[in-house]
């Protein structure tokens, strides 16, 4: 028995070993099923698609249509446009539109700080807006052909003005064509402004005789700038480059401004085209005189030298001098009659006689 008791004791104290394993692996158990759970997540998380985000509310901006609102307003008024042509005056253009000319005062008045509606010039532009419920004038544009706008309003009984300046458009500009009869015509037809074509013709004045050089069929093309403004031409600037083929002989200038600040036209070589003398001092009908040793004089009938050249030109002709010196004389003398002359450096003096007047 007593061994029996011990073995029982024995066992009794054995049993709480046995327990503590199954619970070490228990414990074990559990933390594998936790990590293995939580891998599971996280699997999931990564292979499950986001949720997809709410739907944006849709706006929309409702803007009201200015060009619906302009043509409205433009529906409540004639509106009527005019190009001043030479000898307009503003009394006649609204009388010839049929247009009140009341008005016209007011406009001076409101505008005296600006400009003068009395001194309107050929190739303005006159917009008048007249409302249809009353046929009377509410508005008045006026603009000029050196780009300024003066715009008129009728607030109440009176009349407001203000000035507007709209900024000029900056363009460069291509004219080509051949003569046909003289260089200004020529010119003219094919597009070139008036102003360049003087200039033109002082460019190539110390190369070109525009009188007797020119013939039929020779060429020109002109590089310029100019300034626009809704689309016409407000202001012609300077040429940048020109070129002309006269008699089968190219002559080119290029406008060049020198790191010292100076500035001109150069031929293609970097030559500067400004000679010592022009090859004609003015625009001649034909040459009366050449130089010579030996003339019969027209009103003694002896044979004298003729030291110059005769000029024939219509009365009031400019006479320009065949380049820069310093006057030496002005006045008259003797058979020259109106007399002037002129001394170029120190070599060189030229005169010029049977003039008209002086400028």
């Amino acid at each position: 028995m007593k061994d029996s008791s011990a073995s029982i004791r024995l066992a009794a104290r054995e049993l709480p070993s046995a327990h503590r394993a199954n619970r070490r692996g228990g414990g074990k158990m559990m933390a594998v099923l936790l990590l293995s759970a939580v891998v599971a997540v996280m699997w999931k998380n990564v292979l499950s698609p986001p949720d997809v985000p709410p739907p944006i509310p849709k706006v929309i901006f409702d803007y009201p249509d200015s060009f619906a609102l302009r043509s409205e307003y433009l529906e409540k008024f004639f509106i009527t446009h005019y190009t001043v042509q030479p000898s307009d005056t503003l009394h006649q253009i609204l009388q010839k539109l049929g247009l009140p000319i009341d008005c016209v005062p007011q406009w001076q008045e409101s505008c005296k700080e600006y400009c003068r509606l009395s001194e309107i010039r050929p190739d303005d532009r006159l917009t008048i807006y007249v409302r249809r419920a009353d046929h009377e004038i509410v508005k008045f544009l006026y603009s000029t052909i050196d780009g300024s706008t003066y715009t008129f309003r009728k607030k109440g009984d009176e009349w407001k003005c203000h000035k507007d300046r709209i900024p000029l458009i900056s363009l460069v500009e291509t004219v080509s064509g051949t003569i046909t009869d003289n260089l200004y015509d020529s010119c003219l037809r094919a597009g070139l402004p008036a102003k360049s074509i003087m200039d033109l013709a002082d460019l190539f004045a110390y190369d070109i005789d525009f009188t007797t050089d020119l013939r039929k069929g020779d060429a020109f093309a002109v590089h310029f700038e100019e300034a626009a403004n809704e689309g016409r031409r407000i202001r012609v600037g300077p040429i940048l480059a020109a070129e002309m083929v006269v008699g089968g002989k190219r002559y080119q200038a290029f406008h060049y401004k020198l790191p010292d600040g100076y500035e001109g036209y150069f031929d293609f070589q970097g030559k500067s085209l400004c000679k010592l003398f022009l090859k004609a001092p003015l625009s001649y009908s034909r040459i009366s005189s050449t130089f010579t040793r030996k003339r019969l004089h027209p009103i003694l009938k002896i044979y004298r030298p003729h030291l110059g050249i005769d000029y024939a030109a219509p009365h009031g002709t400019p006479v320009s001098a065949l380049g820069s010196g310093t006057i030496t004389f002005l006045g008259r003398k003797g058979g020259f009659g109106h007399y002037i002359e002129i001394c170029h450096d120190q070599n060189y003096k030229t005169a010029y006689g049977h003039l008209a007047g002086y400028a």
